[in-house]
């Protein structure tokens, strides 16, 4: 029927302007009735539950009447719990008085509620006494593929029965100091595979974090460091991505090494920190031994801590297109992230990554240290040097290039400051003959000393066919749209140029010019990306300067005007 390719918030919507309630259409015409039975049916055929409390500044206690009150309802109502598919448990993170209602929330009827969801597909859950119960039916759920935890890794609480769970996420709440206590390591990892070789022996993906305990969550398990050797023989036949966000400590990388190893007949992705200060020659001989332990690994992904919404920025595709790994027979590693190598750019550092001759993207960030001057200005005609030494001892296998440039405490008076970058950047297509798209951002203070969500200077390339000549292979045009944000309000200026390179160059070009190569400047929001492309939301105001982006026709039709 045509309403059920309808988004559910549309069909919400025109049944709303219909009735409130079935007994108001009694009066009226059957095609009316009809509607509500067919709008309904297909608006509470598969419901997606979120439990999130929300924290009310003017009262001491966490409000949960009316999570409760929802709770009631599934536990006396087994046909509306059927078509549950999705369940989210979301309690807020700051610090809370008494903790305890939250870890009690669905203790007394939650029982009846986990076996009233039985065709349950995704769950979110955090500690609390509707999750226990949920862990205690888990194996009834044999449609649940996708599972994200938050709470300790203990195994008395889950049986020994397998789940048909393919992704599994889990964050460990730890306490970071204390004796005896769970602290943030490798340790972590080891309890948790404990427990999936058991009840989750079918993941593919599966992503371990420690997180530091927040105000709703309850107190950490104490584990010894003898569960951790005991524990470290399980492995998951079909894991292919595996990622680990927290502290690995020197004794833990011969750990996490013996863990790659064995799994190396399925790694293909692997992000994980390595408890290195900066990249260097020991710490590659190190990457280099997990590369060798897992010989089908494509994906490699050094993590680093600290880094706020601010940096998460970079993940948005608009900055940088998500790459996947190619159906390539070939072994080699075809992915590297670092985000911070904790040095500048430099031939050495360029030379640690020349024998990859399978490397086609690299995303990779420095710090921006200041100069002798101690001017607080950035110094980009020093750094580019810098950039081009470390670009000219790459393998020349590379096809996408993402470099950042960290330091908030800087400050580019002038736009100006910012040309050397975009100079060097056509000089590295000629470099590396199969680059097709270059981006370089430098994430540093707008000159109110203020930050925001995207960077303050950027420069974004994407090498294409020259529109004269499409099929020859030596001329190509290099579109550069640079980013100008010398103000860190709503929006950034945008300006657009091509310059044409010559070169033997390799490979396919860029499908399209950054953006389409035509804004002329762009909101920071993020709520309008998606995929890689700006969105105008349909009910945004198209004056609105938060939401709206000019491109250059307008902008000359605007000039036409004065």
């Amino acid at each position: 029927m045509a309403l059920e390719i309808l988004p559910r918030e549309i069909l919400y919507d025109i049944l709303s302007c219909r009735a409130h309630n079935r007994k108001d259409l009694w009066s009226c015409s059957l095609v009316s009735r009809n509607l509500w039975e067919v709008a309904t049916s297909i608006l509470y055929s598969n419901i997606d539950l979120n439990i999130k409390s929300e924290w009310h500044d003017n009262k001491s206690q966490p409000q949960m009447k009316k999570e409760t009150a929802l709770l009631k309802v599934v536990a006396s109502n087994p046909i509306l719990g059927a078509k549950i598919r999705a369940l989210s448990i979301c309690f807020p993170d700051r610090y809370i008085n008494d903790r305890d209602e939250y870890l009690a929330f669905g203790q007394e009827n939650g029982d009846q509620v986990a076996r009233n969801i039985p065709f349950l597909t995704k769950a979110t859950l955090r500690e609390c006494g509707l999750t226990r119960h949920i862990i205690a039916n888990i194996t009834a759920y044999s449609h649940l593929t996708e599972l994200n935890l938050r709470l300790g890794a203990e195994s008395r609480q889950w049986g020994n029965k397998p789940t048909p769970v393919v992704t599994l996420r889990w964050e460990v709440p730890t306490d970071y100091a204390g004796d005896g206590g769970t602290i943030d390591s490798w340790n972590t990892v080891a309890n948790v595979l404990d427990i999936a070789g058991t009840v989750f022996p079918k993941v593919v993906e599966l992503d371990i974090s420690n997180c530091r305990r927040g105000g709703s969550d309850a107190a950490p398990p104490s584990f010894s460091h003898e569960t951790t050797e005991h524990r470290q023989n399980t492995s998951l036949s079909g894991l292919q991505a595996f990622r680990y966000q927290g502290r690995i400590h020197s004794t833990g990388r011969e750990l996490m090494l013996d863990f790659i190893r064995r799994h190396h007949d399925t790694l293909t992705s692997i992000a994980m920190t390595f408890g290195f200060e900066a990249l260097d020659q020991k710490m590659m001989e190190y990457v280099l031994q997990v590369v060798s332990a897992a010989p089908k690994l494509k994906s490699l992904s050094i993590l680093i801590g600290g880094r706020g919404q601010r940096w998460e920025s970079h993940t948005l595709p608009v900055w940088s297109n998500p790459t996947r790994p190619l159906a390539n027979p070939t072994y080699g590693i075809e992915i590297f992230e670092m985000w911070n190598i904790g040095c500048s750019f430099s031939p050495t550092i360029g030379q640690l990554f020349s024998g990859w001759n399978t490397l086609r993207v690299l995303k990779i960030g420095a710090p921006l240290y200041e100069k002798d001057e101690h001017d607080g200005r950035p110094h980009f005609d020093e750094v580019a040097p810098e950039i081009w030494g470390f670009a000219k001892s790459l393998p020349k296998s590379i096809e996408e290039m993402f470099i950042e440039l960290d330091n908030y405490n800087l400050t580019a008076d002038e736009d100006e400051d910012f040309d050397p970058i975009p100079e060097l950047a056509p000089e590295i297509f000629k470099l590396l003959p199969r680059l097709h798209t270059l981006d370089i951002n430098a994430w540093i203070a707008d000159i109110d000393r203020s930050t925001g969500h995207i960077p303050e200077k950027a420069i974004f390339c994407r090498r294409r066919p020259n529109e004269q000549d499409p099929d020859n292979k030596e001329k190509k045009v290099v579109w550069m749209s640079r980013l100008e944000c010398m103000y860190q309000e709503d929006y950034g200026n945008l300006s657009n140029t091509t310059v044409e390179v010559e070169g033997n160059f390799e490979g396919k070009d860029a499908d399209e010019p950054w953006l389409g190569g035509q804004m002329s400047w762009l909101s920071q929001s993020s709520r309008h990306w998606e995929d890689g492309k700006y969105l105008l939301g349909a009910d945004a105001d198209p004056y609105d300067p938060d939401v709206h982006f000019h491109t250059e026709d307008e902008d000359e039709d605007d000039d036409e005007d004065d």
